[in-house]
């Protein structure tokens, strides 16, 4: 499998568990730290999924599922400290 995914969070832990998980099951994975960066990572490479963060500082993940002008699944949702995942389907 060579599935890109695009994980987009502000907190660097996060993407590295998510990062982690994600290449030991075979997936190709991007980074960006927020919404902005993340649309720039779609216009110069189009993941097939994209994960992101719904409350960051720098464009929030709705803004980024908004402004997004590609096909791309997109799963949004936010971590507590305790690093549990609540994820929605866009």
């Amino acid at each position: 499998m060579n599935d890109k995914i695009l994980i987009v969070d502000d907190k660097a832990n996060i993407r590295m568990v998510l990062r982690g998980i994600l290449e030991s099951s075979g997936y190709v994975i991007t980074e960006a730290d927020n919404g902005i960066s993340a649309l720039e990572e779609i216009e110069e490479d189009i993941p097939d999924a994209v994960l992101t963060d719904l409350k960051m500082d720098e464009m929030d993940g709705i803004e980024l599922t908004k402004k997004n002008k590609k096909q791309i699944s997109f799963a949004a949702g936010y971590s507590n400290d305790s690093l549990r995942f609540n994820i929605k389907r866009c």
